[in-house]
């Protein structure tokens, strides 16, 4: 399963209708979310060249469209594929749950990095995550109000939804955590759930 196919999915499970993305690059994945209304942001200027129908494309970062947005829960889904650091990555969840509707998802692409190379900043190779796992730990060990998995699968999609949870604890801070850490409590740290365990998510109350 991938990221295309996790997101339409939940759009059918939820009746999910209004999209958000943010990190829209060539717009496969934009064009081929089946939301009713799709909005996609992304700085680079190749957006504006897209044509994408029932959709709204704005070439601004992410900070800057939620400066100027005034909407309320008004997302059902948003797929966060920006910028792959993990203060933007933070930053990113925290704004879009400002506009999140109730009972809403937030998903993250490039989650569980496969490699040292893989999650460095700034990149070193082609096939890069960016440290996008420090904040799903961030989220995890900060935020007793949102429940944050990563299912296994397409480089990892993190999935962050309201609802309590016990906070994750570690004998150091998040951000003193490095590839190492990671790799020796991957499944701890970001919740890592199976991919043949993904029928979890679609399942109200889950």
């Amino acid at each position: 399963m991938n990221r295309v196919e996790f997101l339409n999915r939940l759009i059918d499970s939820y009746r999910y209708r209004n999209y958000l993305e943010i990190g829209v690059a060539g717009g496969d994945c934009f064009a081929a979310v089946k939301a009713v209304l799709k909005v996609g942001i992304d700085p680079d200027r190749i957006v504006r060249e897209l044509s994408v129908p029932g959709s709204l494309l704005f070439c601004a970062p992410s900070d800057s469209f939620f400066a100027a947005l005034h909407a309320r829960n008004f997302f059902d889904l948003v797929f966060i594929d920006g910028l792959h650091h993990h203060e933007q990555v933070h930053r990113d969840v925290v704004n879009s749950l400002d506009c999140l509707s109730v009972g809403g998802t937030i998903v993250l692409h490039d989650c569980n990095p496969r490699s040292e190379e893989m999650q460095r900043v700034p990149r070193v190779q082609a096939e890069w995550t960016g440290d996008c796992w420090k904040a799903i730990v961030r989220l995890r060990t900060s935020r007793p109000d949102l429940n944050v998995t990563v299912l296994d699968t397409d480089y990892g999609l993190g999935v962050v939804r309201r609802g309590r949870s016990e906070p994750l604890k570690l004998a150091k801070g998040w951000d003193e955590l490095g590839w190492d850490d990671l790799a020796a409590h991957r499944a701890e740290l970001l919740g890592l759930t199976p991919l043949d365990q993904v029928d979890r998510y679609f399942q109200r109350g889950a």
